[in-house]
């Protein structure tokens, strides 16, 4: 588990198994601890979707203090699944038949 004071604009987070890099930090009025981040996502970026935003007062232990390899390689990984389903889906479409007009 991530100390909450220490998290920062810039760091990269892992949370659970993906990695993402923190674009905002939000902080509870009562307390001062991190209560939301804005995280632009591994995952996310290749699904082609935007920021999201974690409520880590869910689950504290789930977000740890990632390292900017980490955050390359999971992106990497992520690409080459990528890669690799898209394959599997185009050699799954059934060939068309054109038949000749009579």
């Amino acid at each position: 588990m991530v100390s909450e004071k220490q998290v920062v604009v810039g760091d990269v987070l892992k949370i659970h198994n993906w990695y993402g890099v923190v674009l905002e930090v939000h902080r509870d009025s009562a307390t001062g601890d991190v209560s939301v981040l804005r995280v632009q996502t591994t995952r996310n970026v290749l699904r082609g979707y935007g920021p999201e935003y974690i409520d880590i007062r869910m689950n504290p232990e789930a977000v740890e203090i990632g390292t900017m390899d980490e955050l390359v390689r999971d992106l990497e990984d992520r690409k080459q699944l990528s890669i690799r389903l898209e394959q599997q889906m185009l050699q799954a479409v059934a060939p068309v038949s054109i038949m000749e007009p009579s």
